[in-house]
């Protein structure tokens, strides 16, 4: 496991990163020094696996760029199940689910920029800030329904719907609206990704990208791949 991480205590590179996250658009400048005085930059590259270990700390991560894959592990420390986070989305589900960070593991889909601070700090913006309290409990209901999401999707019994699920799933949460109301895969999900989310091979994934071509729900170029709206139409019901 890649230790990969690199602290950086500067408060204005904290302040510029910060900045980049909704979550602190409710706060003052002045406060927002106020609360970098303790927190640090952490980075990933991509591809990177890594454990967010506090030693005992209690700290709160919150993810300012890029796209982690959270996998939950169990006691011997395999992968069980998994969920994405993105930009704009913040890491202290450990604090929303009654969970430890421990028992989870991370994976980089892109490069990462992560502030984290001490838990005592992020309590006293919470209990202080009724508009952060609200952000925050609302982005804890998206993490539920993301775990929610994904245990239906795994718990079905035939691959290609699991792949076509997993599909709508990714795209709508971090891909792009093009022409009407079509929609971009990212880049970096590649087929052995979404074989790996939706428990399925990469050969099971292939064959249902050639399945929705022919039937033009999926069309694919050399820089992206996008489900069409007809896709949409076909599989509403499951969303």
């Amino acid at each position: 496991m890649k230790e990969g991480i690199t602290k950086q205590s500067k408060v204005n590179l904290a302040l510029f990163e910060i900045k980049k996250k909704e979550f602190f658009s409710y706060f003052t400048e002045i406060e927002l020094h106020q609360i970098l005085r303790e927190a640090s930059i952490l980075n990933f590259k991509k591809g990177e696996k890594f454990f967010l270990n506090n030693k005992g700390e209690q700290i709160v991560y919150l993810l300012t760029e890029g796209v982690i894959r959270v996998n939950k592990c169990s006691f011997n420390g395999e992968a069980m199940s998994s969920f994405f986070l993105g930009k704009n989305e913040f890491l202290p589900f450990s604090l929303s689910l009654n969970k430890h960070l421990e028992d989870f593991s991370m994976e980089a889909c892109m490069d990462l920029t992560i502030v984290s601070m001490p838990q005592k700090k992020y309590q006293n913006i919470v209990n202080n800030n009724r508009e952060v309290s609200d952000f925050l409990h609302y982005k804890t209901g998206k993490i539920i329904t993301d775990l929610m999401q994904n245990s239906y999707i795994n718990s079905l019994p035939h691959p290609r719907l699991r792949v076509i699920l997993t599909l709508i799933y990714m795209a709508k949460k971090f891909g792009e609206k093009c022409n009407s109301d079509d929609y971009s895969i990212p880049n970096w999900l590649t087929q052995v990704k979404i074989a790996k989310i939706a428990g399925t091979t990469r050969e099971t994934v292939g064959k249902t990208y050639k399945m929705l071509k022919n039937e033009e729900l999926l069309t694919q170029s050399l820089r992206k791949i996008e489900l069409t709206s007809a896709f949409f139409e076909k599989f509403k019901e499951y969303f």
